[in-house]
């Protein structure tokens, strides 16, 4: 076991580069984690918006939802989940008959049939990124340089022993 102002020195160190990382993590973290990552978002003026209820008029919320284009009766367009609401949204790329169909795993089912005569007019679009800031990368190479040189340096004082 070690004792003594060697054992201090590093149990000081080890203090610091905890405090460092908890530092980064709550000065900007949020952006470091999303490595490069961006978004599109398109305003479209011909969505397709339907809403799924049961006979009881209460909403088939979060089912499954397959939606089949009019080109590719086999292969989904879109697929996902209804709301809390029962709603569900997509954005036909062809005009014609599009089929929706709903699934609430249980037994309950809907086929709808929606004739869409426009598609895809786009109207605005906004961009958006997510970069990691520049001192956060530095921050980060400084970190990991560090940790090899303290893996580097924990690992030749235990070969050469007490």
């Amino acid at each position: 076991m070690m004792t003594g102002p060697a054992f201090m020195r590093k149990r000081f160190a080890l203090r610091r580069m905890v405090w460092l990382i908890c530092l980064v993590f709550l000065w900007g973290g949020g952006d470091a984690l999303a490595h490069g990552t961006g978004f599109t978002r398109h305003e479209v003026s011909d969505a397709v918006s339907l809403s799924f209820y049961y006979a009881t008029g209460d909403p088939l919320a979060y089912c499954s939802v397959a939606v089949f284009s009019p080109e590719n009766a086999e292969l989904e367009f879109q697929n996902g989940r209804t709301d809390q609401r029962g709603g569900f949204a997509f954005i036909p790329n062809h005009t014609g008959t599009w089929r929706v169909f709903v699934t609430d795993g249980r037994g309950h089912a809907v086929r709808a049939e929606v004739a869409v005569e426009t598609a895809l007019q786009e109207t605005a679009v906004l961009e958006g990124t997510h970069r990691i800031p520049p001192l956060m990368g530095a921050l980060f190479g400084f970190s990991l340089l560090g940790n090899v040189f303290l893996v580097h340096r924990q690992k030749r004082g235990a070969r050469q022993g007490p």
